[in-house]
């Protein structure tokens, strides 16, 4: 029996309209690494991390495709 990928939020806050935006995917390793990235990337871009659900992230890449609209 397999799983099923439950589906989480997007990134925490809406894209920014001055700055470039990044977008981190991934699972609890880069959600780590992703403040890191925050602090030196601050006056050039918005740098979030999703999904955004308080927990190890998108799980495995087969449910980031699984939950993707597109």
């Amino acid at each position: 029996m397999t799983g099923v990928a439950v589906c989480k939020y997007g990134p925490p806050l809406p894209p920014n309209n001055t700055l470039k935006n990044v977008l981190i995917i991934g699972d609890s390793v880069s959600i780590g690494y992703t403040p890191v990235v925050a602090s030196i990337m601050q006056s050039e871009a918005l740098v979030q991390h999703a999904p955004w659900g308080g927990d190890g992230g998108a799980e495995e890449t087969a449910c980031v495709h699984a939950c993707s609209p597109v």
